[in-house]
């Protein structure tokens, strides 16, 4: 008999978990939010957006959960307003085993800063036209002069990934204009040259010929004795006095 009712109570025991976990969820689902956490997981490289910028995306569409009983909100909406800012790359909305509702953002990251006569822009690293923010400047190589975004999205994307990689040059090319035959011109940040780069094909052999240049030259000269540095014929490089240099060119 014993035997029997044991038997009886564990055939019953996976019917009454289920159900208790339906009770559950239930009740969890007819519960009021009254939070939401928001995290910019980036926010330590990437400035643009703050939690509070978030929440005012999610509050002034009229999507709120707070106030609202958890089973009648829409995370998906969420996610896709927030994913509506042009500088969010991606958004997850869900509820946390705590029972708030969190949202976790990541922002685009910008490359390279294009100001041309089609407009200033950023070129994001997924080669991706990203707009200026109007209270945050990135710090990056700024290109300017005779731009397409065609142009910007692929030769001037695959230059700007080369110095953002790059820990010497990322840091030293502070502009890049590109002529009306789409040559390139290089500025430094040090220095007082101008660097002729020509066409922007074989970057990588030329930026290799100039830090040759630059260790091995410029170590004996002095950085600031050249005017000019010519890269446009492969595998020269032609340097040019300062004109107001006695020594002539």
């Amino acid at each position: 008999m014993k035997r029997f009712f044991r038997i009886f109570f564990l055939s019953l025991m996976p019917a009454y978990l289920i159900a208790a976990l339906v009770y559950c969820d239930i009740a969890f689902a007819r519960e009021v939010c009254t939070d939401v956490e928001v995290a910019v997981l980036d926010s330590a490289s990437v400035s643009f957006l703050a939690p509070a910028d978030i929440l005012e995306i999610v509050n002034s569409s009229g999507l709120s959960p707070v106030g609202r009983k958890r089973v009648d909100f829409d995370a998906d909406s969420v996610e896709k307003q927030i994913k509506g800012n042009p500088v969010v790359e991606t958004a997850e909305c869900y509820v946390t085993a705590s029972g708030k509702v969190r949202i976790d953002v990541t922002q685009r990251v910008p490359l390279l800063r294009v100001i041309s006569p089609t407009g200033s822009y950023y070129v994001d690293t997924n080669a991706r036209i990203m707009p200026l923010s109007k209270w945050v400047t990135a710090y990056l190589p700024v290109a300017t002069g005779h731009i397409s975004r065609e142009y910007a999205c692929n030769e001037l994307f695959r230059l700007a990934g080369f110095l953002d990689s790059d820990n010497k040059w990322g840091v030293q090319i502070a502009q890049i204009y590109v002529t009306a035959s789409q040559d390139i011109e290089l500025i430094p940040r040090i220095g007082r040259q101008l660097i002729v780069f020509g066409k922007i094909s074989n970057f990588e052999r030329k930026f290799k010929l100039l830090d040759e240049l630059y260790s091995q030259a410029f170590s004996k000269t002095g950085w600031d004795t050249y005017g000019k540095i010519d890269l446009t014929y492969d595998g020269r490089i032609i340097c040019t006095r300062r004109v107001n240099d006695k020594n002539g060119n």
